[in-house]
């Protein structure tokens, strides 16, 4: 089993208390600001009033401890609800991480420690546990190319989460761009007959004139 060499006795004393007794803490990462959780189109910031939060990945789940004057609230996630896990730079405040959940919810954690390259083995090490806690029909249809694709991702125009490239359906809200791009050319066509309606009525109204007039003269 993988253990980063951020993990010590110093930093596992700071998430002890929320440590299993069961489980083992392969990585930590320490933040440098607000954790963000995004759930159906709202925002909302997990802010920590002493100390700073740190992101645990375990053996049997992910959570996140903020630390509170009194006491500390944690967001936890267990691998098999999870959909994916995301690492970039989030320029001069860290190396951003997020995970979103199959539920829709996306955590957003800015991380200052360890360094890229433990972080990215952390995120790497986090995917492993998703695609090894998923069903083994869904790991098999998935499979690792389409993992090794994470970082290729575009916006749900419904919701603006990043999503996969090549996926079906938004693991956010549930969007289908196929349903997406059938409403558009039936919008687009009802648009042209708002535009013809008008320009073709008067010739036909002048055309039935025309042909009143030649009957009455």
């Amino acid at each position: 089993m993988p253990q980063g060499n951020y993990v010590t006795d110093d930093t596992l004393g700071k998430v002890e208390s929320e440590v299993w007794s069961d489980e083992t803490v392969n990585y930590i990462a320490k933040g440098s600001g607000n954790v963000k959780a995004k759930f159906q189109g709202s925002t909302s910031k997990l802010s920590s009033t002493k100390g700073w939060p740190r992101m645990v990945a375990t053996d049997q789940r992910v959570f996140i401890k903020i630390p509170q004057i009194t006491g500390s609230k944690v967001e936890e996630v267990q691998y098999e609800d999870l959909s994916a896990a995301d690492i970039g730079s989030s320029g001069l405040t860290g190396t951003q991480i997020k995970l979103r959940t199959i539920r829709g919810k996306t955590y957003t954690f800015k991380a200052d420690e360890p360094g890229d390259a433990e972080l990215e083995e952390m995120v790497d090490y986090i995917r492993e546990q998703i695609s090894n806690h998923q069903p083994a029909e869904q790991a098999t249809s998935s499979g690792s190319a389409n993992r090794a694709d994470l970082h290729k991702t575009e916006s749900c125009v419904e919701c603006g989460e990043g999503v996969s490239e090549g996926v079906s359906r938004c693991p956010h809200c549930g969007f289908n761009p196929s349903d997406h791009k059938k409403w558009r050319w039936i919008h687009v066509a009802l648009c042209m007959t708002v535009v013809l309606i008008p320009i073709s009525l008067p010739k036909a109204r002048a055309h039935a004139k025309k042909a009143k007039g030649g009957v009455t003269g």
